[in-house]
This record gives C-alpha cells, sequence and structure tokens, in this order.
C-alpha cells in the first residue's frame, strides 16, 4: 500500500513538472515573439530617424538657399491639429498612414515623445 502512495505522488510531480516545463516552452515562445517585435520596432524607429535627418538637411539647405521648404513648421489647418490629439492616438502606425505629408517630420517627433515609453 505504502508503494502505491509513493507511486501515486511520484506520477503527480512527474505530471507537475511536465506542465511546467510546457509553460516554460510557452513563455520563452512569447519572449521571442516580443523580442522579435522589439527588433522590428527598432529597425521602423532607425529608419524613421534616417528619413527625418534626411528632411531636416534638405529643409536647412532649401533655407540656406532661399528656396521654399519641402516641409512646413507648423499645422497648417485645425482639422490636422485636433487630429493630433491624445484621444486619437490609438497607434504610431495609423497616425502616420493618417496625416498628410506635409506634416510628417512634424507627427514623427510627435509620435517619438508620445509613444517613447513602448519602444524602450
Amino acid at each position: 500500500m505504502a508503494l502505491s502512495k509513493s507511486s501515486g505522488t511520484l506520477r503527480d510531480l512527474q505530471l507537475a513538472l511536465q506542465l511546467k516545463i510546457e509553460e516554460l516552452r510557452q513563455r520563452d515562445s512569447l519572449i521571442d515573439e516580443l523580442e522579435l517585435e522589439l527588433d522590428t520596432k527598432d529597425d521602423l524607429i532607425r529608419q524613421l530617424q534616417v528619413e527625418l535627418d534626411r528632411h531636416r538637411n534638405a529643409s536647412q539647405q532649401a533655407a540656406s538657399s532661399g528656396e521654399a521648404p519641402a516641409h512646413f513648421s507648423f499645422f497648417p489647418d485645425d482639422s490636422c491639429s485636433s487630429f493630433l490629439s491624445s484621444e486619437n492616438l490609438v497607434s504610431p502606425d495609423v497616425l502616420m498612414l493618417s496625416v498628410c505629408d506635409k506634416l510628417k517630420d512634424e507627427v514623427f517627433l510627435y509620435v517619438l515623445r508620445k509613444f517613447s515609453s513602448f519602444f524602450r
């Protein structure tokens, strides 16, 4: 009888161990997925920073040569500035796709400030 009870306890422990191992595998898989997502976001941030630098340089060169800047440093109408209110910021991707080209630099900086905590 003691052997039977001991075997049952051993089987229970083995089952519990198998469940914990599976739980750890799932957690590791989730961590890998999140790390990949983070790497993707880091790459996107780097690309956007390069693009922003390129636009800034073009604007500075245009300003120093007397040409009209390619991008404006103000919001042309109330609809764009009201769109940028914090209530409408669902995600940076939605925002970047929804805003006119003239505001890309300002929007990018705004999004970086608003969502910088997500990328750390």
